[in-house]
This record gives structure tokens, C-alpha cells and sequence, in this order.
């Protein structure tokens, strides 16, 4: 049988890895242009968080997926305290945008993922079934 959410799976993980991307350059050429200078301790504070991920993105795993949404949480939050003062940034902007479409992309990667889980499973169940009626 032919699974539906294999292609979905796809879109998505392509997706999350575009929107993981995109805030791990930010945040690099954020420190790269600021008026202050590069501050590698702020950049690591940025970033960390999100580069315990990479292996689990990579891979795929399901856990990963749902672990980076509540992460992302935290970058949302400060988009949009950014975004809410009197003068906010384009640095603002981009960022919650990029962790809306981040924690998007993850929450229906890993919904797909479930959903082709239980479809193979019950693929496999409904094969188990019709070789014992014979």
C-alpha cells in the first residue's frame, strides 16, 4: 500500500530544516552587523539551544521534532516582546516569523510521522489478518 503522509513527512522535515536554517544565520549575521560588535557569548546563548537538535532533525526523529516546538517557544517569545516595542527591528520581524514557521513546520512533521506510524502499522495488522483467514 501506498502511504500518504510519506510526501507530507517530506515537505515538512524540508520546511523545518529551511526555518532551523534561517534562525541559526540570523542570529549569525545579527551578531556579524550589530553596532557592538560580535559577542560569541550571546551568540552561543542563541544558538546552542537550537543546535542540540541537529542530529534529531537529521534523522528525523519524531522526539526532536516535538522537543524543538517547545524550544522554539522561547524565541516566539522574545519576537514578540521585540516586536511590540515602540521601534522594533527587521531582526524582530524575521525572528518570529522564522519561529512560527519553524514551530509549525515541527508540530505537523511530527504529526505526519504519527500518522504514518499508525498507517504502516495498521497496514501491517490488516496483512496479519487476512494471511490468518486463509
Amino acid at each position: 500500500m501506498n502511504n500518504p503522509y510519506t510526501a507530507q513527512l517530506k515537505y515538512y522535515h524540508l520546511a523545518a530544516v529551511f526555518f532551523y536554517s534561517s534562525l541559526i544565520v540570523l542570529f549569525t549575521a545579527h551578531q556579524w552587523f550589530r553596532a557592538e560588535g560580535i559577542s560569541m557569548v550571546q551568540w552561543c546563548v542563541q544558538c546552542i539551544p537550537l543546535l542540540i537538535f541537529w542530529f534529531g532533525l537529521r534523522k528525523r526523529h519524531q522526539r526532536s521534532y516535538q522537543y524543538l516546538c517547545f524550544v522554539v517557544l522561547m524565541y516566539f517569545i522574545n519576537g514578540v516582546v521585540g516586536v511590540m516595542r515602540p521601534t522594533p527591528d527587521y531582526f524582530d520581524w524575521i525572528l518570529l516569523m522564522a519561529s512560527v514557521g519553524l514551530f509549525i513546520a515541527c508540530m505537523m512533521a511530527a504529526r505526519a510521522q504519527y500518522k504514518q506510524y499508525v498507517f504502516n502499522t495498521d497496514a501491517v495488522k490488516v496483512e496479519v489478518l487476512n494471511t490468518e483467514t486463509i
